[in-house]
C-alpha cells in the first residue's frame, strides 16, 4: 500500500462525498491510488470490511472520478486529481478521468425512491438519439480533415453511412424501452429492476462505453428485513445484479 495522504483542513464528522469533501476543503484520507485497480479488474468487486473506513467516500470518488462530467468541463474534472496520488500517473488520468457512464445506488433508500431519483442525473435519455449520432458523425468528419485525410475510397463512406443508421437504430431501440420502463414503472421489486437494467443498456449504448455500477449498502435490506421475508429479499438483490452484471 503506498504512503497515506492527507489532504485538507478542516474537519467535519460525517461527510461522506468524495467531491464535496475537495471541494470544501476537508480533512480525508486520499485512496485515489487505487483507481487503476478498478478498471485493470474485469470482476465484479465487493468491499464489505473494515467498517468505518469509508467505503461510501471511496464510492463517490470512483463516481466522481469515472463519470462523464456534469455540470462542469472534462478539464475541471481533471484538474480536481493534479494534486492527488493518482497524480503521479497523467496518463491514466488523461485515459480513463470522466469517460464512462456511471450509476450509484444507495439501498439504505427505496429502490424506487433511489431510481427515480436516479434518472434525474441522466439527462441524455430525454435527447433526440438521430441528432446525437449525427453530431457524432459531424465530429468525426471534422477531425478527419483536420488531420488531412486524403484518398477516402466511396466503399468506406458507404459503411460509415450504414454504421451510423445502425448505430441510430440500436439507441432509438433502447431509449424506446427504458421510455416504456419509465412509463410503465411501479414500486415493484420487478418493475424497478427491468427500469435498471434497461437504463444500463441505453448508457452503455448512448456513450460506447460499458457502466460502471456502483451500489453502495447492498446488505442493508437483508439486515433489516425480518426472518421470514429475508431470503426473498437475497433472491431480488441477486435478480437484480445477475442480468446487469452480465
Amino acid at each position: 500500500v503506498p504512503e497515506a495522504k492527507v489532504t485538507g483542513s478542516k474537519v467535519r464528522v460525517g461527510s461522506s462525498s468524495w467531491p464535496k469533501s475537495i471541494k470544501e476543503n476537508l480533512l480525508l484520507v486520499d485512496k485515489s491510488y487505487i483507481l487503476p485497480q478498478i478498471v485493470d479488474n474485469d470482476d465484479p468487486i465487493l468491499l464489505t470490511r473494515p467498517r468505518r473506513f469509508g467505503k461510501t467516500m471511496c464510492l463517490t470518488m470512483f463516481e466522481d472520478f469515472f463519470g462523464v462530467p456534469r455540470g462542469e468541463t472534462l478539464e475541471e474534472k481533471k484538474a480536481r486529481y493534479k494534486d492527488m496520488k493518482i497524480g503521479a500517473d497523467p496518463e491514466f488520468i488523461k485515459k480513463r478521468c470522466g469517460q464512462y457512464p456511471v450509476i450509484r445506488l444507495d439501498l439504505k433508500a427505496n429502490l424506487f425512491d433511489v431510481l427515480d431519483d436516479l434518472l434525474e442525473r441522466f439527462p441524455e435519455i430525454d435527447e433526440d438519439v438521430r441528432k446525437k449520432v449525427e453530431k457524432e458523425e459531424a465530429d468525426k468528419k471534422a477531425k478527419k480533415e483536420a488531420e488531412k485525410e486524403v484518398g477516402k475510397k466511396d466503399g468506406e463512406e458507404i459503411d460509415e453511412k450504414t454504421e451510423a443508421a445502425n448505430r441510430i437504430r440500436l439507441l432509438t431501440k433502447r431509449k424506446e424501452r427504458l421510455d416504456w420502463n419509465r412509463t410503465h414503472m411501479r414500486t415493484d421489486v420487478t418493475s424497478c429492476i427491468k427500469l435498471l437494467k434497461s437504463l444500463v443498456q441505453f448508457l452503455n449504448t448512448y456513450h460506447d462505453r460499458a457502466c460502471i455500477l456502483l451500489i453502495d449498502e447492498f446488505d442493508t435490506p437483508i439486515i433489516n428485513a425480518d426472518e421470514d421475508n429475508r431470503n426473498a429479499i437475497k433472491n431480488h438483490i441477486r435478480n437484480m445484479l445477475a442480468p446487469i452484471v452480465k
